[in-house]
């Protein structure tokens, strides 16, 4: 029994052995510490780390996990039990660290340009499952005129849209019974490419030095609007660097637009929501310590200018529709149009464009930069039609905006003979054109500016104006608006004209002003009238106005208009100026219209309501009659017995 137990305790003395065999290489390699670790004084969590003498060890994925890859592959490394460390010591002088042993933690101080980068994206994307409606819907707009009880036309179009296709078509009765069909084309849109085909009567125009037409065919253009989240400009950005946690403030023209908790290092603001022309972008950096830096960058933006690599685009074939607001089937002459842009830096915009049509065949060329003083437009043009008539053009613009001021200038040119599908040889038009303008604020109620414009065209002669006019804050809600023209006619005639408008608020969307006008052929008049604007939803509005000359009312408008659940009513009644013969009676109008439109939702019913402009929205609160429903603030309706409200 006494072997037995020797035996025992021998065993039990080599089992600890085998145990501490281990433990004593461990030793050797450093003593084994769980250690909060702060990058920049920013807290990154615990990590296992191998504690020497005078060093740290620390995992070589660790370093990894905390963006530090760089600094890591410059460190001495060391394999221990299959695991890779890296030294910290070795790390100076990119990084260095503080071991606290008390409170077992490790401050390192790296480099901030060695840390990983922070990206703030100040781009409004859309929201989180965002759904686009593609529901089946049919409208129909209408709106008739009568004239003083005996003379009668209307307008009216309708819209089908089916899992996003459109079907629309418009028609017009005119005074003398006839009925005329306006433009009809299916619409397809395709969301994810920002494509839109249309098929049936379409206006396409070639841009600038180019021309445009109806015509009756097949139309592929890519359209930004399809994505209302989507940025088609260059992304103007700010570049920090933040030495420790800290806040991030970001400025547009003096209006914070975000403050943002950053991590220490590279920080990059991109996608700064800008207004085009000129302002300035500023960040303002808080560190821990309450050290701040602060950066101001100007910028010149233009809504004309593409991002480098995007592409917009117009593609037009079909026949061109004749006289389109008289006769509904006059299709006649073949067209093609082509019209290209794509961004080439994030400064400059390059294009072209392509059009053919009966005996006419025109192309040009378009550059658009921005540069620190202003936004730059050139085009090109050459052309050649039947009867071996060739053609060239050109033109130039400037315009420069920005808080107190703004200048633009503009010149265009073309040879007696340039071409386009609606420029024919034969037709008269401007050989030159010279605008220019000015315009400057004083102060929040003080602004001046210049208007200049010549035209010479290559039939009637030379046309020039310049008008000078200002906008005065007297009080407030009370303005003073003048302008002053003279005017050179074809001829050698010139004539001076001189407006001025006192405008002042009554309150409740209603204004009234007193206008005078002289003129240099002695035709001089006094205009008053008093405003009140129709809300957007349910509600009324007026407008009556005189004028008087010599003394007497020349002629006056007294206009009112109503609109309720179910439409927009209006009644307006004109007094003509007294004819030059005293013996003709004078003459007066009285105008009734009236517009509204027809909607039909499938499952949810039909409903008589407001014209339809663009889009069509319902709201649905079941079973619940009388709520009100808002559009920008103002009341357009209430739900019905259903409990649905159907906003236009």
């Amino acid at each position: 029994m006494h072997c037995r137990t020797l035996r025992c305790w021998y065993s039990l003395l080599l089992f600890v052995l085998l145990l501490l065999i281990p433990l004593t290489a461990h030793a050797q390699d450093g003593q084994v510490a769980l250690l909060t670790v702060f990058v920049n004084e920013s807290p990154k969590g615990e990590i296992p780390f191998l504690v020497r003498d005078q060093d740290l060890l620390v995992p070589t994925s660790s370093l990894a996990d905390l963006g530090l890859e760089t600094i890591a592959a410059s460190g001495s490394r060391e394999t221990i039990d299959d695991r890779q460390y890296v030294s910290l010591a070795s790390l100076a002088p990119d990084a260095t660290y503080q071991f606290n042993e008390p409170d077992l933690s490790v401050r390192l101080q790296v480099d901030s340009s060695q840390l990983a980068s922070t990206t703030v994206d100040l781009h409004r994307s859309a929201p989180d499952g965002i759904e686009y409606a593609q529901d089946t819907s049919f409208y129909l707009n209408y709106a008739p005129r009568l004239l003083d009880f005996h003379t009668f036309d209307a307008y009216a179009e309708a819209g089908l849209s089916v899992r996003g296709t459109l079907l629309w078509s418009s028609a017009s009765m005119r005074p003398d019974g006839r009925v005329v069909r306006g433009l009809t084309h299916l619409t397809f849109d395709d969301r994810a490419a920002m494509h839109r085909w249309v098929v049936g009567d379409n206006f396409s125009s070639a841009g600038v030095l180019g021309g445009g037409a109806y015509a009756g065919g097949v139309t592929l253009s890519r359209n930004f609007d399809l994505d209302p989240y989507f940025v088609r400009g260059p992304s103007f950005g700010l570049a920090a660097t933040a030495l420790t946690p800290s806040t991030l403030d970001v400025y547009v023209n003096g209006v914070l637009v975000r403050q943002e908790q950053v991590e220490p290092g590279p920080v990059r603001v991109e996608n700064l929501p800008l207004q085009s022309g000129t302002g300035v972008a500023t960040y303002v950096l808080r560190d821990v310590f309450g050290n701040t830096q602060t950066e101001a960058s100007p910028y010149y933006i233009s809504n004309g200018v593409l991002r480098p690599g995007l592409s917009e685009y117009t593609y037009t074939v079909g026949l061109t529709r004749e006289n389109a607001a008289t006769e509904s089937f006059s299709y006649e002459k073949p067209i093609a149009l082509a019209r290209y842009r794509v961004g080439a830096t994030d400064a400059m915009t390059i294009g072209g464009r392509v059009e053919v049509g009966a005996g006419v065949a025109s192309t040009g060329a378009t550059l658009t930069a921005v540069t620190p003083v202003g936004l730059l437009d050139f085009a090109a043009g050459a052309s050649g039609a039947h009867g071996n008539h060739a053609g060239a053009a050109w033109a130039f613009s400037w315009g420069y905006q920005n808080s107190p001021a703004s200048l633009g200038l503009a010149l265009r040119g073309m040879t007696d003979r340039y071409a386009t599908v609606g420029l024919q040889p034969a037709d008269d038009r401007a050989v030159l054109e010279v605008n220019a303008h000015t315009s400057l604020s004083i102060s929040r109620g003080v602004s001046l500016g210049t208007r200049h414009a010549l035209t010479e065209y290559r039939d009637n002669g030379l046309l020039a104006q310049m008008s000078l006019f200002g906008n005065f804050r007297v009080a407030s809600g009370a303005t003073l608006v003048s302008t002053a023209t003279r005017t050179a006619l074809p001829g050698g005639k010139t004539g001076n004209d001189f407006f001025m408008t006192f405008v002042v608020s009554l309150g409740r969307a209603t204004s009234a002003q007193v206008s005078t006008h002289v003129q240099s052929d002695g035709h001089d008049e006094v205009i008053t009238s008093v405003n009140r604007s129709r809300p957007r939803g349910i509600g009324a509005g007026y407008r009556a106005t005189a004028a008087y000359a010599n003394d007497t009312i020349d002629r006056a408008q007294v206009t009112g208009e109503a609109a309720s659940a179910y439409g927009v009513h209006s009644a307006r009644y004109d007094l003509e100026s007294a004819p030059a013969d005293p013996q003709a009676p004078r003459r007066s109008h009285l105008t009734l219209s009236t517009q509204g439109a027809i909607v039909f939702v499938p499952g949810i019913g039909l409903f008589a309501t407001r014209p339809v402009q663009q889009a069509i929205g319902v709201v649905r609160v079941p079973g619940v009659p009388g709520v009100r429903g808002y559009l920008n603030n103002q009341e357009v309706g209430r739900t019905d017995g259903n409990g649905n409200l159907l906003v236009p």
